[in-house]
């Protein structure tokens, strides 16, 4: 069993790390860094991609996939390719038109605990042929726990539960920073507040403390763009950003 990376980002680096505790033959190449060569790393039963797909215009740019799924295409490579990279919503309907064995595997990792996140998941996500899942599975994720739950789903339901959970973690940090504008209008210690609602069990401790300040970093922003920007039902996902921007503006002046 060879497995090989394209792309060795955070993610990348991440999934490449893991996975070379498991396995013995783990490959990873990234044009940007030292590593091995793109025709080493075809010669793998499993091909993993964790290429950065920035937001562009308000949706998430996909193009990098496109690229590299088509390369894959011309090489006729044979193996299961599993894309880790956050994809847009829109872009999955074309992932049935190249001639390859795709899967796609959505990673929930926290930027600080990303390793421990990859090798102990709270739920693993996958979406493809049945068979093609069934073979990363057995191949790839042999050492994870029985009892992790998997729930295996089609290409749209997957890209979208992760836009989701970045979308939803987005909405609770603004949620806490705007009680916390609206306490200190009157004197209030929002945090005071926030903690009874963890106490009382309707909110979480990591979302919910109104003095971090604004969202930031490389996930919650494109995420939260690709999907308030990708139907115009979008009307609370828009309002989270207004928010944020809000923060953010007065943070800076402190």
């Amino acid at each position: 069993m060879k497995i090989g990376v394209i792309g060795l980002g955070a993610v990348g680096e991440t999934v490449y790390t893991a996975l070379k505790f498991y396995h013995k033959d783990v490959l990873g190449y990234d044009k940007f860094k030292p590593s091995d060569s793109f025709k080493e790393v075809i010669k793998t039963d499993i091909i993993f991609i964790a290429l950065p797909t920035q937001e562009k215009n308000g949706r998430l740019d996909c193009s990098i996939i496109k690229e590299t799924l088509k390369k894959l295409e011309k090489m006729a490579y044979p193996g299961v390719i599993v894309i880790k990279s956050t994809l847009s919503i829109d872009f999955v309907k074309e992932l049935e038109k190249y001639r390859l064995k795709t899967v796609v595997m959505p990673e929930f990792l926290h930027e600080r605990f990303r390793l421990q996140d990859f090798v102990r998941p709270k739920v693993v996500v996958m979406a493809g042929k049945k068979k093609d899942v069934k073979y990363v599975m057995e191949k790839a994720f042999d050492w994870l726990e029985e009892k992790t739950p998997v729930f295996v789903t089609d290409y749209m339901t997957a890209v979208m539960t992760k836009l989701v959970m970045n979308a939803f973690a987005a909405t609770k940090i603004s949620f806490a920073n705007e009680i916390g504008r609206i306490c200190s209008c009157y004197g209030i210690d929002p945090k005071v507040v926030m903690n009874i609602l963890v106490a009382e069990g309707r909110a979480a401790p990591e979302y919910t403390d109104p003095t971090k300040g604004p969202f930031a970093g490389k996930c919650l922003p494109k995420d939260l763009e690709e999907l308030a920007n990708c139907s115009d039902k979008s009307i609370l996902l828009r309002a989270v950003k207004q928010v944020n921007e809000a923060v953010k503006k007065e943070w800076n002046k402190k």
